[in-house]
């Protein structure tokens, strides 16, 4: 109520929850064996690229992958991969997302 008597309501909005911090990506299990799962979200239906590189910045892995509106979770192979630590960068509709991730 305001200082004048009268009453005023406010709009009502939506509020959807996420899987985390917007712009992030979660690497599952980490440390990974053979096998992880990244769990991200997209604001749009779209073809994400996926880079996964090593310590001194190389790219050692690859990919693409079709993704949906909301929670997307992408499984990908690394049993490729030489034991250590590397950063995973998913990129698309403009967005880039980075996280790291250890190699056992």
């Amino acid at each position: 109520m305001a200082f004048d008597g009268e009453t005023n309501y406010s709009d009502v909005i939506t509020v959807k929850p996420t899987s985390g911090k917007k712009g992030s990506v979660l690497i599952s299990p980490n440390p990974v064996m053979n096998r992880a799962q990244m769990v991200f979200e997209s604001g749009l239906p779209s073809n994400a690229n996926i880079t996964v590189l090593d310590v001194t910045g190389k790219t050692v892995l690859q990919l693409n992958a079709d993704v949906q509106e909301g929670l997307n979770n992408i499984e990908v192979d690394l049993s490729s991969l030489n034991q250590g630590v590397y950063i995973i960068a998913i990129e698309e509709n403009g967005a880039k997302r980075v996280s790291k991730f250890v190699k056992q």
